[in-house]
């Protein structure tokens, strides 16, 4: 199964389950799965130390195999730790965050962190070995699996806990299953020459938990602070609404922004002397097939929540037009993340971090204050579009290539999304009905579709990024 197919066929499963699930369980259920999806995320930030990021740049496969383990070994003892301080600590952290109810589920925890270092290490593995064929089946198989749970909890009236469950579980499966297919060959340390040449390979690529795990750490918390955040000042109520804007808008469209950043990294592992090109390609076919989507989104979104998820979820659709910046920019930025350590300036990602969590916690502090969560999430969603363009213009000039080309590549698909979305801005303005107004929007994303298929189609002969398809 092609990379892209996979990703695109797990995308559809969480779109398709997204309105089911959002009358299975109401937004202060969605809300507990936010906050616990947030402490998952900052423990699993620290889970492998990074190591696994180094696995497709080894220059031996048994420097690569020692790296797999490291990250194994790493992720294993977190979630240990993590097992003994939730018993004495889980009444503390639930009522710290606003959420009560949450005490009792966080056991599932240590479960969650495994799954997470397992799929992300064997995940870079595939990278390296160029088993994309597994790693595209670990995209359907991940929201498929989360899917089913999540399903099955809520028709079982099991609340959160089905949807905190499947979200626990669905990387360690698509972990195991990633396993089973590409069987890296692990030798435990059992000798002392074992022993030795791991610590060597801790030490010769310990810039990744000395840099790149710190800004990881300040990355997650960019994410996962406000989230937390928004739950004390607000309640699990306004965090459900943003859980279920991120799931539909954030997650789906990150399978592909990961897959991309994926490959794009295996194919610098291989080949540096194409970073410019292959840089600066890879930025012009992601806004060529997300800005045209993300704009639609952001003019039909308030009308779609309410039609879609139900009257309860009006607010969720306002999100969606202010969040839609950050959304856009992160999904085009992330995938050429990996220029910064590629050309040994992981100092450069610790500071744009720095700046990306000053601006969320400064933006939920403020409508704090004010009392109004909708202000908290207009500056989150302003403010990380800002900085997350900036840091993307940064990457691909670090990587070579003139602002001028920059600026071309981003002119030209600026003004096709503004023509693809404008006869939907018309049909909004002059108040066509529900049913003709959706009729636009499909006539409009098709165009879209088309558009980026065609810029994808015209960058793979080149070869930039053939195997994404592979």
């Amino acid at each position: 199964m092609r990379l892209t197919g996979a990703a695109l066929a797990g995308q559809l499963v969480s779109m398709a389950v997204a309105p089911v699930l959002s009358r299975l369980y109401g937004p202060a259920e969605f809300g507990l799965l936010a906050v616990f999806f947030a402490l998952l995320a900052l423990c699993s930030a620290v889970g492998t130390l990074r190591y696994e990021m180094a696995i497709p740049l080894a220059r031996t496969r048994r420097r690569a195999t020692a790296l797999v383990l490291l990250a194994l070994i790493a992720s294993s003892v977190v979630a240990v730790v993590v097992a003994l301080l939730i018993d004495p600590l889980s009444s503390l952290i639930a009522n710290l965050t606003g959420t009560p109810a949450l005490g009792s589920l966080l056991w599932l925890l240590p479960l969650g962190i495994v799954g997470a270092g397992v799929h992300a290490t064997l995940t870079y593995w595939t990278v390296r070995t160029q088993a994309y064929g597994a790693l595209g089946r670990s995209r359907l198989v991940q929201p498929l699996s989360s899917a089913i749970v999540q399903l099955g909890g809520g028709a079982a009236g099991l609340g959160a806990f089905g949807l905190i469950a499947g979200q626990a579980v669905s990387r360690l499966i698509a972990g195991i299953g990633i396993g089973a297919e590409v069987r890296p060959r692990l030798r435990p340390p059992t000798s002392r020459r074992r022993v030795l040449h791991l610590l060597g390979t801790a030490r010769q690529f310990r810039r990744f938990p000395a840099l790149t795990m710190p800004a990881t750490i300040i990355n997650t918390a960019s994410l996962q602070l406000p989230v937390l955040m928004l739950a004390v000042a607000f309640g699990p109520l306004v965090t459900g609404y943003l859980a279920l804007t991120l799931r539909v808008l954030q997650l789906p469209m990150a399978i592909v922004s990961q897959s991309v950043g994926q490959v794009f990294l295996g194919t610098l592992g291989r080949n540096r002397s194409a970073l410019p090109r292959l840089t600066r390609e890879t930025f012009e076919v992601l806004l060529a097939v997300s800005v045209a989507p993300y704009l639609l989104l952001a003019i039909v979104g308030p009308m779609l929540f309410v039609d879609v998820f139900g009257s309860e979820w009006r607010e969720a659709g306002e999100y969606v037009v202010w969040l839609a910046p950050w959304l856009l920019a992160s999904f085009v930025g992330q995938p050429i993340a990996s220029v910064a350590y590629l050309t040994n300036r992981q100092g450069s990602e610790v500071v744009f971090q720095v700046l990306l969590l000053a601006s969320r916690i400064g933006g939920v502090a403020i409508g704090a204050i004010a009392g109004e969560p909708l202000l908290s999430i207009q500056l989150i969603g302003l403010s990380g579009g800002v900085i997350w363009a900036a840091y993307t213009g940064w990457l691909i000039r670090a990587s070579g290539s003139s602002l001028g080309q920059i600026l071309g590549i981003v002119a030209r698909e600026g003004a096709v999304s503004a023509g693809i979305g404008l006869p939907l801005m018309g049909a909004i303005i002059i108040g066509l009905p529900s049913l003709a107004t959706y009729g636009v929007t499909a006539v409009c994303l098709l165009l879209a579709i088309a558009w980026g298929w065609r810029r994808l189609r015209r960058s793979l002969p080149r070869g930039g990024l053939r195997h994404i398809r592979g």
